[in-house]
């Protein structure tokens, strides 16, 4: 809907002011428009907030706001006054603006309702509202005119504001990038890129945009709009390859109120989480959860009850208490529609989907057969991102974020043509000098390695590289590695310290550094505490410290602009999504836990000598935390070595269980490193989940969210292997 609104005040002035609001689901986005200002809004349904977008540069910010449960509406047009037309054009008035039926006004063919506006304009002013509509048939008015009530006097409320609706359309229309919030996904593990393999047996002339636009409309009936990135389609041989961006849930943690030092006393269950996000996700899903608190011991108390004023607490210093400034809105049916819910939630979603037969283009005459996650765009899913022997650490594709599009290196410290973009990762994985590179899906494959870094191409893009249609620049990404503890320190002895380095290069230094065995790192940014920033190095690790060196001593609050960073535990495994144990296995299971984040229960694996495979579940859609039953997630550590497709399908199956997503972690160096020595102690091990020097010719690994049995037969059948 396209909207001109003109504001006219007492001294004759007027100001002019225009307003595209499109609506996709329960998601709006608005473009308004005032003079030199322009202000591009997507806004979610309250309380969860909204992205502003620069409508030149694609940079976003997430805004939040103090709701209570009258405010609907963040968003402002005009944009300075102190009055909000789209209250009364786009959703309904808050309660402390009522309106008040006047009457019906007989215009020949035309018909106006007329009401009163309770304190709209500034200084309590009523308006009176005239809605024109051109017959009885029309739900959209033409035009909307508010006037102040004559009676009430104020020289800096408007006189008039005529507002006429240019343009309305109900119908299907090219969104174009109206809802793109991309940009607040760059970072790494903040998207996933997925796959949809549709077959094409009878290679029918298939429109790909009518493909691309097929997919979008099924993903848009249980995903929101500003989830889905770039949708990508290809037709290759028999099949057509669909590649879809998938962004992370929103920040929603922002939107809560912060007590430092205190906790819940009379918490409805206590359970571990990672981060104390997953414990807002965890209170976000639960009915009745308006409150919880985190410690830096990972405890999270979950208080399940109606929220009130006061709650009972208690002060450590160690833990933060959370708690919602706004009332009256029921988080987990946003869980449900997909807005809160985890990414791995939503790729579940999609698999059962596909595997039901449920995902069909009508319009294309195509159904959707397997499901890939893949690294980007450029490249084709097949079995080989399934399963392959002897790789020591899979390659994800949040390893390499895509920082230019459409071009390409001149020059090249190392060229390969006609490989994957897996090969092309894989081969700037084992080149300590790469740090970027290039790949060119039209130009015979082209992979390109270069030195260079995202900083320092900024200031040489022109003269480093050239554009190239089909061709992509992605760097080689360290920090999506570890597991941020943001605002938390570790107060121990560095090994080793680097000053003035970016928090990019403190990564790579832990991840790459053969001195010592690097576990964690504090990185402390520059600002009016310290000149320059400091990244100090770790052996000791949050999760594996069986020493017991880390302590509420040691382990603190830190200072303003330091964050610790600890190795993700669950990096050296394959990750088979949607699989679990089956019964006939459970006498190879070697230790049971409950609460557990994945990444505990992987260090869990990782500490025990007997484990070498392990499932993870979390409990999904639930309602209550409090029963006795109840249980977040489950970790089941086994001693099975399940190195080959054969005795995968003996000892997993599909997961059954619809309140719940398990995934099966396989830890193929560890079973190679004990079939190789069985006199060395797996337990004594240095840690090597982080060694990115793999040996030349390691087999390549890309995580397949669609897993082994069911995509083999597909993948044979289409001759993909």
């Amino acid at each position: 809907m396209d909207m001109e609104a003109v504001i006219t005040y007492p001294d004759g002035s007027m100001v002019k002011s225009t307003a595209r609001v499109m609506k996709q689901g329960d998601v709006i986005s608005y473009e308004i428009t005032e003079g030199t200002e322009f202000v591009r809004s997507i806004e979610l349904p309250p309380p969860l907030g909204l992205f502003e977008v620069d409508e030149h540069s694609g940079q976003c910010r997430y805004r939040t706001s103090n709701y209570n449960k009258d405010v609907t509406l963040i968003t402002k047009w005009p944009l300075k006054p102190s009055f909000n037309l789209l209250y009364y054009l786009v959703m309904k008035p808050s309660r402390d603006h009522p309106t008040t039926f006047i009457g019906d006004i007989p215009l020949g063919p035309f018909r106006v309702e007329e009401y009163r506006a309770t304190n709209f304009l500034p200084n309590s002013i009523d308006a009176i509202i005239d809605y024109y509509y051109s017959s009885d048939k029309v739900k959209v008015p033409y035009k909307v005119v508010f006037t102040k009530d004559r009676s009430q006097f104020s020289l800096t409320s408007p006189d008039k504001i005529e507002v006429t609706i240019i343009d309305y359309r109900d119908d299907y229309f090219d969104f174009e990038d109206r809802f793109d919030v991309s940009g607040c996904y760059e970072k790494p593990g903040a998207f996933t890129w997925f796959q949809l393999v549709f077959s094409n047996p009878w290679m029918n002339d298939v429109t790909l945009e009518l493909v691309r636009q097929g997919v979008q409309e099924l993903l848009l009936q249980f995903i929101p709009i500003t989830r889905i990135g770039q949708i990508h389609a290809v037709n290759i041989d028999t099949n057509v390859y669909v590649t879809v961006k998938l962004h992370d849930r929103i920040h929603l943690i922002d939107t809560y109120q912060v007590k430092r030092g205190y906790t819940i006393s009379s918490p409805t269950d206590i359970v571990q989480k990672l981060t104390p996000e997953d414990c807002e996700q965890l209170c976000s899903s639960t009915t009745a959860c308006y409150d919880f608190s985190y410690c830096s011991n990972f405890d999270c108390f979950i208080l399940a009850f109606p929220s009130s004023s006061i709650i009972d607490t208690q002060y450590n210093e160690d833990c933060n208490l959370y708690r919602r400034v706004w009332f009256g809105h029921k988080l987990s049916e946003y869980v449900k529609g997909n807005h809160l819910s985890s990414i791995l939630h939503v790729l579940q979603q999609i698999r059962n989907k596909v595997s039901e037969g449920q995902f069909v283009l009508h319009s294309a005459a195509l159904t959707a057969e397997d499901l890939f996650i893949v690294s980007g765009p450029d490249e084709i899913g097949d079995i080989s991102q399934e399963y392959k022997q002897g790789t020591f650490r899979p390659v994800k594709g949040e390893d390499f974020p895509l920082i230019k599009t459409g071009r390409h290196f001149n020059e090249a410290q190392f060229k390969i043509e006609k490989g994957s973009l897996t090969e092309c990762f894989m081969a700037c994985l084992n080149d300590e000098d790469c740090n970027t590179l290039s790949y060119c899906i039209n130009k015979n494959k082209e992979c390109i390695l270069s030195g260079e870094t995202s900083t320092t191409l900024d200031n040489k893009l022109e003269d480093k590289t050239s554009h190239a249609d089909g061709c992509n620049i992605y760097e080689k990404s360290f920090i999506n590695l570890f597991s941020e503890f943001p605002g938390k320190n570790l107060v121990l002895d560095a090994v080793s310290t680097v000053s003035n380095v970016i928090i990019t290069d403190c990564a790579k230094a832990c991840a790459q550094t053969k001195d010592f065995n690097c576990e964690s790192f504090d990185y402390c940014s520059d600002n009016n505490n310290r000149n320059g920033s400091i990244c100090y190095l770790h052996v000791n690790h949050i999760e594996t410290d069986t020493a017991h060196e880390i302590n509420r001593t040691n382990w603190k609050f830190a200072e303003d602009g330091c964050t610790h960073f600890s190795k993700k535990s669950d990096r050296d495994y394959e990750h088979k999504v949607g699989y679990s144990l089956k019964d006939d296995v459970k006498e190879s299971v070697v230790g049971t836990f409950s609460h557990l984040s994945l990444d505990h229960c992987a260090s869990k694996c990782n500490s025990n000598p007997d484990c070498f495979t392990l499932e993870f579940c979390e409990t999904i859609g639930y309602d209550s935390t409090f029963d006795s039953s109840f249980s977040s997630s489950s970790c089941r550590l086994t001693n099975l070595k399940s190195t080959s497709v054969v005795n995968q399908t003996q000892f997993f199956e599909q997961s059954k269980d619809p309140k719940k997503i398990c995934s099966i972690f396989i830890n193929h160096m560890k079973i190679i490193a004990k079939d190789k020595s069985k006199e060395s102690s797996p337990s004594t091990m240095k840690s090597n989940h982080f060694n990115l020097a793999i040996g030349t010719g390691a087999a390549i690994f890309i995580l397949s969210l669609a897993g082994g049995f069911v995509g083999f037969t597909f993948a044979s059948r289409k001759g993909l292997v």
